[in-house]
């Protein structure tokens, strides 16, 4: 079943112009960064997902990386954004020798 517009929806789909007359643009969001370290790897994903999804979708074992936006450590079940920039560092451990 096929909705046609009434002239009373036309109407309110023109109030949403910009005071100029203009017509508002979206900002399409740019992909999501993700940085390996320490193999240097540069990744470029698109959507948002919680972390612990991001790396099982990279094939990379939970627990075996940190994840860090800016300053922050993230855990598995935050959320992860188009317009973050990630890094995935790897947790190495080492014993005395």
């Amino acid at each position: 079943m096929q909705r046609t517009l009434g002239p009373d929806r036309i109407a309110r789909g023109l109030s949403r112009r910009k005071p100029d007359g203009s017509v508002p643009r979206f900002r399409v969001p740019a992909p999501m960064q993700v940085r390996l370290e320490p193999q240097g790897k540069q990744l470029t994903i698109s959507g948002r997902r919680r972390v612990g999804d991001l790396v099982r979708s990279l094939g990379i074992l939970a627990g075996t990386v940190l994840v860090i936006r800016g300053d922050e450590l993230l855990t598995d079940d935050a959320f992860v954004d188009d317009d973050d920039t990630i890094e995935l560092r790897a947790v190495i451990s080492g014993g005395a020798g």
